[in-house]
């Protein structure tokens, strides 16, 4: 009689908790900047009054945000993530639509509508403003990427791109879309939301044609802000028809979800933040996980808050709890594992995190625990991996055994960063 047996061992620290991400949309019809985590939890409304609010942008490091105000006497304004302290950032400006930061050069680039021109200033006190592009026609949303300005108009189906330092070297990137709206751009890929027909696609910056479609329909009809986050391998937009915030992966896999749909009337820009730095993320989920006082006493290493502990005695450590979005503090786990035994095929299905990109895993079969050896060929992953359709930082993923290899398989997996 064969059997099938599962150990799972984590070793090492993990990389990249969502959790730890923010969302932060405005919302046109509303006059309010909302943020939420990227399930829609926790949603909170940082300000609200506003005129006309449009294009937003989040700078983690100064920890504030920043958005336009559409108005012909109009004005890019900022104000502390919690919305305290708002004040006008750059006045005096015609319809600003949209805006980004390029943190590293500390320079801040936006569209001006009204005039038809891309402008920019520094982000220290000097704020001079200065014009990359004139003699544009109602410019509307706009992307930095390797040192260009990428941007679309309120009334065509094109994509635009130019230096951004000096508006030099200006090229048609895409075309033959309807109507264009929101572009994100990565790794040598542009992604773009088409509002009239209600479609996300994406495509090389150097390639040719009109890209892939992503998704479209459903709960797209008039797709607007669009903002990535490639270390999850998500998007995330706005529609103003359907009146929600959703997202989706990034390659086309999966499904849209609604994250954010109540309370919404025209959602328009959206931007994520992660407040915590990347370096700490596993120690950041400690910090929400356990109390302050455990953390500072070293004595409770061991039993408590440390990467082998197991606090709630469920046999699995944090490690294990922080990779499977599983909670350490309860004996209730959930983690989306299951295994599947059909003739002599073995299938493994698993959930971890996929918001890791230095994260790898190894899949790893025995058939005596008390002398092994572990086999890593014996399993091989097949499919593709599916981003679990309740949130996209996890996914799911298969692994298959020949179960004619060996009389009894038990199995363990192995990650790593």
């Amino acid at each position: 009689m064969r059997f099938l047996a599962l150990a799972s061992l984590f070793v090492s620290h993990l990389l990249a908790d969502s959790s730890l991400l923010r969302l932060y949309w405005t919302d046109k019809d509303l006059g309010l900047i909302q943020a939420s985590d990227p399930n829609g939890g926790n949603r909170e409304t940082i300000l609200s009054g506003l005129s006309d609010p449009r294009g937003i942008a989040v700078d983690t490091d100064q920890e504030k945000i920043f958005w336009a105000v559409h108005e012909v006497n109009g004005a890019i304004w900022w104000a502390n993530c919690d919305g305290t302290n708002a004040e006008v950032f750059i006045g005096s400006l015609d319809e600003p639509a949209d805006l980004e930061l390029d943190i590293e050069n500390g320079v801040i680039y936006w569209i001006s509508e009204g005039s038809g021109q891309i402008q920019k200033a520094n982000l220290d006190d000097d704020r001079e403003v200065t014009v990359v592009l004139s003699g544009l026609i109602r410019p509307y949303y706009l992307a930095l990427a390797d040192g260009f300005v990428y941007w679309s108009y309120f009334n065509t189906g094109i994509i635009e791109r130019a230096s951004a330092e000096s508006g030099a070297d200006r090229v048609v990137v895409i075309s033959g879309q309807q109507r264009v709206r929101d572009i994100e751009v990565f790794d040598g890929v542009i992604y773009w939301c088409d509002r009239n027909s209600s479609e996300l696609r994406s495509r090389e910056v150097n390639g040719a044609g009109g890209g892939t479609i992503l998704f479209s329909g459903g709960i797209l009809d008039r797709p607007h802000g669009l903002v990535i986050d490639p270390v999850s391998g998500t998007m995330y937009w706005t529609d103003t028809e359907t009146q929600l915030i959703g997202s989706s992966s990034m390659d086309g896999s999966g499904s849209t979800i609604s994250i954010v749909s109540a309370g919404l009337d025209g959602p328009w820009a959206i931007d994520l933040a992660r407040p915590i730095s990347l370096a700490n993320p596993y120690e950041a989920w400690q910090k929400e996980q356990f109390l302050s006082d455990d953390l500072t006493d070293p004595r409770k290493e061991l039993l408590v808050w440390g990467d082998t502990a197991d606090p709630d005695g469920d046999g699995a450590n944090n490690l294990l709890e922080y990779a499977q979005g599983t909670d350490p503090n309860s004996v209730v786990r959930e983690t989306g594992m299951m295994s599947v035994v059909g003739g002599q095929k073995a299938q493994i299905v698993f959930r971890v995190r996929s918001d890791d990109p230095d994260l790898t895993f190894t899949f790893e079969a025995t058939d005596d625990l008390s002398s092994g050896p572990w086999n890593r060929d014996l399993f091989e992953e097949v499919g593709k991996r599916v981003p679990d359709p309740r949130d996209h930082s996890y996914q799911f993923i298969t692994m298959e055994a020949n179960l004619a290899l060996l009389p009894k398989i038990l199995a363990r997996l192995r990650v790593s960063r």
